[in-house]
């Protein structure tokens, strides 16, 4: 599964203070910064009325087909990620998400 995100969630988990050291590999060995090409007319419209950041978010998610999360936790972005059948999740989300797994 790959994950599409903007800087806020990751900001959100570097706060977190034991997280940062894992960030920081993570940057090192699998995020990868990635540029969208034009974005589909329908998604550009319906994200027409976010920030740019969630909009990116959400036009690379819909390019990139199944197998897709977006972490996001704007309540805007994440309604139309929902609106346009996205899988989506916040920071707690994905937190829960990794106790479950059973990551520390």
């Amino acid at each position: 599964m790959r994950i599409v995100s903007n800087t806020g969630p990751i900001i959100g988990l570097a706060k977190i203070g034991e997280e940062s050291e894992q960030i920081d590999k993570a940057l090192n060995e699998f995020i990868h910064v990635k540029e969208i090409h034009p974005m589909d007319p329908a998604i550009k419209n319906a994200t027409s009325d976010l920030d740019e950041g969630e909009r990116q978010v959400i036009g690379l998610a819909s390019s990139l087909g199944k197998d897709v999360l977006i972490l996001m936790d704007d309540h805007a972005g994440r309604q139309v990620a929902k609106g346009l059948n996205l899988p989506v999740s916040g920071v707690v989300g994905l937190l829960l998400l990794a106790k479950r797994k059973g990551c520390p």
